[in-house]
């Protein structure tokens, strides 16, 4: 599964969060998480959407990913990369 985030800031009525895009879909919106630094943000949204997906419960965690690769997008500030998840079971 190839899966596409973005950081987006704060705004006046919606806090700091990781927009996830799979394909044509419409964007997945998950929360910014303070505790986590740019990189574990992007991989942890990205996880958590490959994995819902999946139809598999609303929090995974790292032991369901048995692969995931992660790379940046060369944009002008740094706050995109593409993922490449393969959860536990998938070929």
């Amino acid at each position: 599964m190839i899966l596409t985030t973005k950081y987006r800031g704060p705004t006046n009525t919606q806090d700091s969060c990781v927009l996830v895009y799979c394909g044509a879909d419409k964007a997945k919106r998950v929360a910014w998480d303070c505790a986590l630094d740019a990189n574990e943000n992007h991989e942890a949204a990205a996880a958590e959407v490959a994995l819902r997906l999946e139809n598999r419960h609303a929090h995974p965690t790292k032991s369901e990913i048995s692969s995931h690769e992660s790379y940046e997008l060369p944009d002008a500030c740094n706050h995109s990369r593409v993922h490449i998840i393969q959860a536990q079971g998938q070929p």
